[in-house]
Formats: structure tokens, C-alpha cells, sequence
């Protein structure tokens, strides 16, 4: 997202991210700020893998393992970096802390608190999948 952010002057660049692959990435935030990349990072943080919590649920009747995570305190370390940050934990509040995000020139991460928001209304588990009885390798 920052390349593409450093290759379109004067246009804000959207990253949608769950906190399971975000925190994969966390050294891009540095660069972010580095660079001024003009770039509004919506976190959906759920403290976990949040897909492979909806896979394991159905695969497994629920059974889960290694998808809760440890994630940081994102106010914090958006401080220690530079780095705009907001928090929202209530739907309605997330328009007007959108449109202040958007206001902002240079990086800015929206925090949105699934745990305090709520899960989606759909379950998303991944892309489809073909039957293991009509997928057969050929020779």
C-alpha cells in the first residue's frame, strides 16, 4: 500500500486489513510515516484470525487452535511512530471518525474494535473450495 501510495500524488490510497496479516507488516507503518505516504489504513481488529476462526469452526465443529493473538496497544504504537490514530468501538461513530481520517493528510490508521463492534453478519471463511471427491490430479 505505500507503493502505491508514493505512485499517485494527490490521491488518498484505502487499505482494508484484518489484525491477524496486519501485524505481519508492521514494520510498513515506519515506512509509511518515513515516506508521508497519503494512505488511511482501516484496521478491523478482532484480536485474532478472525478467517480461520470462521474455517476451523466449520471444518472442525469449532474446534480451534493458533488464531487468537497477542496484538499491540495500536495507540501506542501509532504514537511511538508518528502516526495518526483513532479507535473506533461504536458503528455509529465510525462516519465522523472516517471523514476526520480522511481529512488528514499523510498515513492515518482507523482502528475498528470488532470485539466491542461486533462480528459481521456474514461469515466469511475463505474462498470457495472444490470437493476433494470431483478435484482429481492427472497425470
Amino acid at each position: 500500500a505505500v507503493g502505491a501510495a508514493e505512485t499517485a500524488p494527490g490521491r488518498k490510497t484505502f487499505v482494508l486489513a484484518g489484525d491477524g496479516g496486519f501485524i505481519l507488516n508492521l514494520g510498513e507503518l515506519a515506512t509509511a510515516v518515513q515516506e508521508r505516504a497519503d494512505m488511511l489504513i482501516v484496521l478491523m481488529n478482532d484480536q485474532g484470525y478472525g478467517v480461520i476462526k470462521n474455517i476451523q469452526d466449520a471444518a472442525y465443529g469449532g474446534r480451534r487452535c493458533y488464531v487468537d493473538l497477542h496484538t499491540p496497544d495500536y495507540a501506542q504504537l501509532s504514537a511511538s511512530l508518528g502516526l495518526r490514530h483513532a479507535k473506533v468501538s461504536d458503528l455509529k461513530d465510525f462516519s465522523a471518525v472516517l471523514d476526520g481520517a480522511l481529512a488528514e493528510p499523510g498515513p492515518f490508521l482507523l482502528e475498528v474494535d470488532m470485539l466491542a463492534v461486533g462480528s459481521f453478519k456474514s461469515i466469511f471463511a475463505g474462498p470457495p473450495t472444490n470437493d476433494a471427491k470431483t478435484d482429481k490430479a492427472t497425470a
